[in-house]
């Protein structure tokens, strides 16, 4: 294991990356998670993938995971409202090629989100 490493360049992004990942469940004060509260959407035309964390209100938490080499657009069936972008893993900051995609992402019962080549989106519901 060569410690140093993690000072350059793309390690030093990828521990970051690794850091927020692991913070995350403490930010969004997620409760531990039971089988019955997790509802999986495949998206196979698209390969791509949703996860929805279900409580006893709507869905509080959606992960949208890409498979595919040119990336997707899917029309995610997400609770009406906003949605607030917590982590793109196309973000620049963890070294991905960027994305114009603004903070927050409306839904009116779903809403067409665009995906980055083989990549992470989580989103969590704002108010």
């Amino acid at each position: 294991l060569n410690r140093h490493l993690r000072e350059t360049t793309p390690h030093r992004g990828l521990l970051a990356y690794y850091q927020h990942l692991l913070a995350l469940p403490r930010e969004l004060r997620l409760p531990p998670t039971v089988r019955g509260a997790m509802v999986v959407v495949s998206f196979p035309a698209d390969q791509a993938l949703l996860v929805l964390r279900r409580e006893h209100r709507p869905a509080a938490v959606a992960l949208l995971l890409c498979f595919h080499a040119d990336g997707a657009r899917p029309n995610v069936p997400l609770t009406t409202g906003l949605w607030r972008v917590r982590l793109d893993s196309a973000a620049k900051e963890w070294a991905g090629p960027g994305f114009d995609r603004s903070e927050c992402l409306r839904s009116s019962g779903g809403c067409e989100v665009q995906l980055a080549p083989w990549s992470a989106l989580l989103l969590e519901r704002a108010g």
